[in-house]
């Protein structure tokens, strides 16, 4: 599954289904919840758009709802279906690291804290210092630091698709399921063959159109790498005959050449007799 979500999520933002946004565009909230409840867009939005930085007309808002735990991020612009720089990073270093802080270097440094499993902070920051960090440690409790350079964090995102569950994306899509609803249960159980035919159809042809694009691609590429090839075998071939051409009139010029001599030869040895 997690291939087939990982390609899908790639071919959705090739065709700008979803949209990517870096850390130092957003600002990240973490919400505890106090019980596990589902919570709709439209009441994440009621409820928490009020605490985010920018103006409400030039605000939207990303949600993530993973049992007790509500990951928000705003970002100015109009409301679309975004996939979080920040979320990508966290599903990846998860797998690793149970309590961390992750520095990614570059012109503005970008940090993610991970407590208890779980991100609690997300941030960006110009010329981050040795007592900013003793800071966060000391603030979050958390003493384990690790550094990812700028030269390796492209590959390290590229891997970190493969992490992206399920959950997520259908979270990033919009798409809501009310499995708790009592005046839905029987229907979902009906539908629930046919619902789980569709999105693995729906998976499958994504993958599918994603593979055959990049297959498509690669020959393109490869006929135009031919397309080159085959015209320097061609002016190869002309340099080569153009060059039998020269040598064959040198040739001619040498053969003619030896032919005077001779007869010049035997009139000055019939004159010597």
């Amino acid at each position: 599954m997690g291939n087939i979500v990982e390609t899908l999520i790639k071919y959705l933002l090739k065709k700008d289904i979803i949209k990517f946004f870096k850390i130092e565009n957003s600002f990240f909230l973490y919400k505890k919840l106090d019980k596990k409840i589902n919570l709709s867009k439209d009441i994440i939005k009621l409820n928490y758009l009020n605490e985010s930085p920018f103006a409400e007309e030039e605000n939207s808002i990303t949600s993530i709802l993973s049992e007790k735990n509500l990951f928000l991020w705003f970002h100015k612009g109009k409301q679309q279906r975004y996939l979080p720089e920040a979320l990508l990073v966290y599903r990846q270093l998860v797998k690793e690291h149970q309590n961390v802080i992750s520095i990614i270097e570059g012109d503005v440094e970008k940090i993610i804290l991970i407590k208890e499993q779980i991100l609690i902070s997300s941030f960006s920051k110009r010329k981050l210092k040795k007592n900013d960090i003793l800071l966060l440690k000391e603030e979050y409790g958390i003493d384990k630091v690790i550094t990812i350079p700028a030269h390796e964090y492209d590959d390290f995102l590229e891997k970190s698709y493969k992490f992206i569950t399920i959950y997520d994306l259908l979270n990033i899509l919009n798409i809501q399921i009310d499995f708790k609803s009592l005046g839905t249960r029987l229907l979902m159980f009906m539908a629930l063959p046919l619902l789980i035919s569709s999105i693995a159809i729906g998976l499958f042809m994504g993958t599918y159109l994603y593979l055959l694009e990049e297959e498509e691609n690669r020959l393109k590429e490869e006929f135009s790498r031919n397309k080159v090839n085959t015209l320097s075998i061609k002016n190869s071939v002309t340099n080569n005959k153009d060059e039998n051409i020269q040598f064959n009139l040198l040739s001619n010029e040498f053969k003619y050449y030896e032919k005077t001599t001779a007869i010049s030869n035997i009139i000055q040895v019939t004159k010597d007799l």
